[in-house]
């Protein structure tokens, strides 16, 4: 009777730290709202080393519990030295990253980008509109799901606010067609690109202008 209680047991230990396993490997949708988003490797010392970046638009998946993206303080080398901040883990097409909570937007949002300059709104009314102004072809995330019923998306913005900033964008005003977002990612690259021919940068600067018209 007692070796079948300790079987018992050890079971439902294992249950619980399977359980907590899965629960911390969890993941939600989440997309990079700012420009050129720093991701990181931990290294042996737990410390955050530069890998790479990602653009915005682009699409990973945040590590979550029940409670919401797990966060992790840690310190992150930089050309000036050492600081402890946040970070939360992602996966970018299948690989493990660390990245600041402020450069992702979570929550399943999805990317899009703005097809005219545009003001934002506190909420999804004329009435609430605000001084911010988003700029033709700025990358977004905006809630998933079709809103029928309503003029506008909700949308998350990077300002420097774990997980964007929520404010309200006229749907006329934005566009989803994730082909249409991966052109808008090249704006940033060319107007950034120095060793392009004057008139080439020119004519694409041009193109990638009226994408979305």
């Amino acid at each position: 009777m007692k070796k079948l209680s300790v079987v018992f047991f050890a079971a439902a230990l294992i249950s619980v730290f399977c359980s907590c396993k899965d629960e911390s490997s969890q993941t939600v949708n989440g997309v990079a709202i700012y420009e050129e988003t720093p991701v990181y490797l931990e290294n042996e010392e737990g410390k955050m080393v530069y890998a790479s970046s990602i653009l915005a638009g682009d699409e990973v998946k945040i590590v979550s519990s029940k409670n919401g993206p797990v966060l992790k303080k840690a310190v992150r080398k930089t050309s000036s030295g050492e600081e402890e901040v946040e970070f939360v883990k992602i996966y970018v097409d299948g690989t493990a990253y660390f990245t600041r909570p402020i450069f992702i937007a979570d929550n399943n949002f999805i990317p899009a980008f703005v097809k005219n300059d545009t003001r934002l709104f506190t909420a999804p009314d004329v009435l609430n509109i605000t001084k911010k102004v988003v700029s033709i072809g700025t990358i977004i995330a905006i809630e998933g799901g079709d809103a029928p019923d309503s003029d506008f998306y909700k949308c998350k913005i990077y300002n420097s606010k774990n997980f964007g900033e929520d404010y309200y964008i006229k749907k006329s005003d934005v566009n989803t067609d994730l082909r249409l977002v991966r052109i808008a990612q090249l704006g940033p690259l060319v107007k950034k690109a120095k060793d392009l021919n004057p008139v080439v940068k020119s004519e694409l600067e041009a193109f990638l202008g009226s994408y979305g018209e």
